[in-house]
This record gives C-alpha cells, structure tokens and sequence, in this order.
C-alpha cells in the first residue's frame, strides 16, 4: 500500500512539473505597429516606447530630432522620402544613432548632421539596413563603424564629405546607390569581405578609397562617372575589381595584391553575338588599346598607375546588364514632307458651326532613334449659312543620306524611377576640410541624368 502511494505521488508530481514546463508563458513575440504622429508625437518618443519587433511608420511631414535607436525596430516612412524629413535638431549628432542589431530605415529625407564626422545615419550594430533614403547635406552620408552585415541599397546621397564610410565594417553590401557632389564617394577602412555592386558615383573628388588592410572586397558593376579620381588602393590586399565603367576621373592607384577581372571566365553579348567563357576586366574611358579578334576585349592590358598592378581584360566599351556595349551610331538623315488636305462643305441651316481640325505630325532623327511629335488644334465658328468642316494631315517621313560614324560609347538607359526627383537651387563642392550646407534634395538635373541607368541596373540584377 505504501508503495503504490509513493508511486502515485512521484507520478502526481512529474505531471505537474510537466504541466508548469508546457504552460509556463513565454514573454511575447507578438509585435505592433505604432505611428508617428497618431500614436507619438516624436520619432524618440515612439522608439523609446516601442519593443524590440515593432514597426514604426511615420507620416508625411518634417521632423526636427535626433534619434538614437536602441530598440529592434523597422522605422518606415508612410509616404516617398521627398514627403518625409528628418532634419538633426542639433548638427553635431548624427540624425539617426543606431546603437543595437536588427533595425530598418528606410524612405525619409535625411539632413542636417554637419557637424565634423557625424552622419545622416550612424551605423554601430551589425544586421541593420538603410534603404531609400534621400541623404544631402550631412558630414558622411551613412557612416558604419565596427559592424557586419549592413546592408545599404537604393540610396540618394549628396553634398557630404564622404557619401558612405566604413570603418571596420566587415561581410557588408553596398548595393544601388546613387552618389553624388561629394569628397569621396565610397570610404572602405579597415574594412573586409563588402560587395560593392551597381552603385553611380559622379562629381565626386575620389569615387573610391579602399585603405589600411581592407581586403578581399568585391566591387564590381558599378559606374564611376565624371570624378576627378577613380579608384584608389592603399595598403590593402586580395581585393577583386570588374564589370565596373570608370568614365573620366581616370587618375586611379593601387598599391597591394589585387584582382582587376572577373574571378572565373564568363559568357557576354558583344555585337549581338554570346561570346566567351572569358576572363572579363573594367572598361576605362581613356584606353587606348586595340582589339584585334573583335570580341571587345583590349589585346593589351590596362595599367593601373602605381605599385604595378594591371588589368589583364580591359573592356572596349561599357558593360551594361551582360553585355559589352556596342558604340552608338550618329546617323546624317534629310527629312521630306508630305502634306495632304481634304476639305468638305456641307449645307446647313442658317445657323451653323465650323469645325476645323488640324493634325502635325513631326518626326526628328537622332543618336538614339526618330522622336515622332504630333500636334492636333480644334478651333470651331458659327455662320449664319453653311457648315465648312476642313480636315488636314501633314505627313513628315525620313529618309536616310550620307553616312555613319561612331561615336564615343554612352550608357543610355530608359526606366522608371520610384524615387521623385525634387527641385533645389545652389550647389556645393565638397572635400575632406569642407563644410558641409544642406542645399536642397540632391538636385533635380543630376538625378533625371542618372536615376534611370541607376535604376536600370538595379532592375538588371534583380
């Protein structure tokens, strides 16, 4: 008896143990979704009541603070970045301060970070993510310091002393950024195992810095426009650059142990043929090589000044999305006009309306095709006898003559951007020792240019 006893009682106990194990609540995973205005007026006050999971979206408007982020959060604009400002209330503190892991920011105008080495958004955990985001008028752009797996893509970043610098950032990417008006577009230090793909740095002093043991970096399809130095290596080793299109600002350097071509051979389209598997290099604006076999490689390498380095493949002309880009053609073309009408009357009662409708159809040659112009007027009038309605077409068709030439090979792309261009007056040249003044949303001239490639590539490598 006294042995069933102490066997029911052991069983009793093992399934309470058992039950608290199971029913014991965990603390909640469940996140929620707080807005700003509606649910806090600030976007600290909403971070510093949110919890880590939560989601905070905030509404059109301009808000004026410095926000530390030391939650697990997402912080998403409801609208496009042009509607949604955050503005640093005190310029020598970064705009946004991300100070713990997992965190999203994504779609707001950012400025105001002038003060020395502060930064629109100020990256000092690993996992987080920065995302269309307007940044114009800080010190650095987005600066990360001492973290991995950062990721920076579909950015707008200008007037700034440096567009993106990382210090001690390992296994990050920097990915469809466009860069622009800025001492130095990309800032790799001590920095280790990054892709740098897609990105557009144009007006810039330096594209590119790579220094102090940053290593085994990749950078490639990325095109570097119109700077006054290119591509720079200092003290850095195992680094593999190419695919990328380096358009004037050809003063470059290199000094380590670097890869100037594509790591494995590969296939291509050149002149409407596949080519390949080969070894593809970058294309440079002022190679002067020759291409014997016509597969849009330079039979010569490309050397990159100082510390011997070369690039073994150089491309003849732009690469864009897989293929090496064909040199566009200008074509001398005369136009010829055709014009017909066609006029009816009618008779009508003693009140009647004239209609006259005129169409014109316009069609100029260019580089890049025939643009077609149409142009319909409507006028009408009232008689007292009859009704006269006249019809006319003018036909315009062109023909054709003289001949071809190339030209210097140009990257034109059509598409969509779904960041909006903003207007903006003024404009800024920016160095190491400058001083940094927002001046506006990065100017609409450059962005109409250079949005549509930027966003072609991205679409590309989608």
């Amino acid at each position: 008896m006294r042995n069933r006893s102490l066997v029911f009682g052991v069983f009793l106990f093992s399934v309470i143990a058992i039950s608290l194990c199971v029913h014991v609540p965990l603390a909640s995973t469940h996140s929620s979704v707080i807005h700003v205005p509606g649910d806090y007026p600030t976007i600290q006050e909403a971070v510093d009541g949110a919890s880590d999971g939560d989601e905070i979206v905030i509404s059109p408007g301009t808000y004026v603070e410095n926000v530390i982020v030391d939650k697990k959060v997402h912080i998403v604009s409801e609208a496009d970045p042009a509607a949604t400002t955050v503005e640093a209330a005190d310029p020598s503190k970064p705009v946004f301060k991300v100070t713990v892991s997992d965190v999203m920011i994504s779609g707001f105008t950012i400025s105001g970070a002038s003060g020395s080495a502060m930064a629109g958004v100020y990256v000092l955990a690993s996992d987080v993510n920065v995302s269309s985001c307007i940044l114009s008028g800080n010190y650095y752009g987005i600066r990360i310091v001492s973290a991995s797996n950062v990721r920076v893509f579909d950015n707008r970043i200008c007037d700034t002393v440096a567009g993106i610098f990382g210090t001690g950032m390992d296994s990050s990417t920097i990915e469809n950024n466009l860069v622009t008006r800025t001492g130095t577009g990309l800032y790799l230090h001590l920095s280790k195992g990054n892709v740098v793909r897609g990105n557009i740095i144009t007006g810039a002093d330096r594209a590119i810095i790579i220094d102090s043991h940053s290593d085994a970096n990749v950078i490639f399809e990325n095109d570097f426009l119109e700077n006054t130095e290119g591509i720079l290596i200092h003290d850095s080793r195992n680094n593999v650059i190419y695919l990328n299109n380096i358009v004037s600002g050809t003063s470059n350097g290199a000094e380590g142990d670097n890869t100037w071509n594509s790591p494995e051979e590969m296939t291509y389209e050149y002149l409407g043929e596949s080519l390949g598997p080969s070894y593809l290099g970058n294309y440079w604006s002022d190679y002067s090589g020759e291409d014997s076999d016509g597969n849009g490689v330079g039979d010569s390498p490309y050397a990159i000044p100082s510390g011997g380095e070369v690039d073994k493949y150089p491309l003849m002309y732009p690469w864009e999305g897989g293929r090496i880009s064909a040199p566009s053609i200008t074509t001398t073309s005369s136009t010829t006009a055709t014009t017909s009408s066609v006029e009816t009357t009618t008779t009508s009662p003693p009140v009647a309306t004239t209609t006259t409708v005129t169409t014109t159809t316009t069609a100029t040659s260019s580089p890049i095709g025939t643009t077609t112009t149409t142009t319909t007027a409507l006028h009408s009038t009232t008689s007292a006898s009859s009704s006269t309605t006249t019809s006319s077409a003018e036909t315009t068709t062109t023909t054709p003559t003289g001949s071809s030439t190339s030209s210097t090979p140009s990257i034109t792309t059509t598409t969509t951007s779904p960041l909006t261009p903003l207007t903006t007056t003024g404009s800024s040249e920016s160095s190491p020792e400058a001083t940094v003044e927002g001046k506006g949303i990065c100017g609409i001239g450059t962005f109409l240019l250079l949005l549509p490639p930027w966003m072609a590539l991205k679409r590309r490598k989608e």
